[in-house]
């Protein structure tokens, strides 16, 4: 924490407006103002009488957990994300009584209501066998920790690699051809491996560009990806359909392109430039139609 390391009061006001956002940093935009030695600890009390309030912090938890959306199905990056939430309130009820509602199976059937719907029935089978041993409802952790095994386990590359094939549609007249842009996209379908999604390739996922460059090649590596053509099940040396990287031309995808110190902004203007080039054969295909 920056407040152990013996700074001034005025630089802690300064971390403490960088580590806050949304309503607490409005709640204290006005000392960030001032520049007398007590705006720091003044601010820092504003904050714990709003949100310092163990009623308050469990209302906050309960909303979000209300207002989480419903888990499509292969989604597991959602999962996880559920996962993680729900890991964060588990920890919050140890010191916060309010939490303790949690443990009610009112609440409980609330929350498996944002689980997808094989995830929910599997839960349902879990609910009864508890109850048929330990003759009462599961507590929340017991929740916590089955939605975290499914995450994990759906997380699980041979799952992901091995899903069902999808039933071929049977073929239109020639005179489909004329079909919007909007329905051919529809009826086009990839498998991205980094999102998951079946909308795009993995060498198009915006996801995996946002990320650092190292972290890219990390994916690629972990996954045993070809660095050619970002396909599993062969390595570069034996593919036989190769990438050509729209920026050096090298045989890489474009998206594992880097640009060796670039300034700050001008790697944002070659990651955009990237993005460009990865939309523009849709562009292109769009402009056919």
């Amino acid at each position: 924490m920056f407040e152990e390391k013996g700074l001034a009061e005025t630089e802690k006001l300064q971390y403490l407006k960088r580590y806050v956002s949304g309503a607490a940093k409005e709640c204290i935009s006005g000392y960030f103002l001032l520049r007398s030695d007590n705006a720091y600890l003044d601010a820092k009390a504003q904050l714990k009488e709003r949100y310092g309030n163990d009623y308050e912090v469990a209302r906050a938890f309960r909303r979000k957990l209300e207002q989480w959306p419903k888990i499509r199905s292969k989604d597991n990056l959602a999962l996880r994300c559920f996962t993680d939430f729900l890991g964060q309130c588990a920890s919050a009820g140890e010191s916060i009584p309010e939490l303790l509602i949690l443990n009610d199976s009112q609440e409980n059937e609330k929350m498996s209501q944002k689980l997808p719907d094989w995830m929910r029935r599997s839960w349902g089978r879990t609910v009864v066998e508890h109850k048929r041993k330990e003759k009462e409802y599961p507590k929340f952790q017991h929740f916590v920790k089955f939605v975290r095994n499914e995450a994990k386990i759906m997380s699980e590359p041979i799952l992901q690699y091995n899903a069902p094939p999808v039933k071929s549609v049977a073929k239109e007249p020639k005179k489909a051809v004329h079909h919007s842009y909007q329905a051919t996209v529809k009826e086009t379908r990839f498998n991205c491996i980094h999102c998951n999604m079946h909308n795009h390739k993995t060498s198009e996922c915006g996801r995996l560009l946002a990320i650092r460059h190292e972290e890219r090649v990390q994916f690629v590596k972990d996954r045993r990806l070809c660095f050619s053509c970002l396909h599993p099940d062969h390595q570069s040396k034996d593919c036989k359909n190769k990438s050509q990287c729209q920026s050096c031309k090298k045989p890489h995808p474009i998206i594992l392109h880097r640009e060796k110190t670039l300034p700050k902004v001008d790697k944002l203007r070659n990651k955009l430039k990237i993005l460009a080039l990865l939309k523009r054969p849709l562009t292109k295909l769009a402009t056919r139609r």
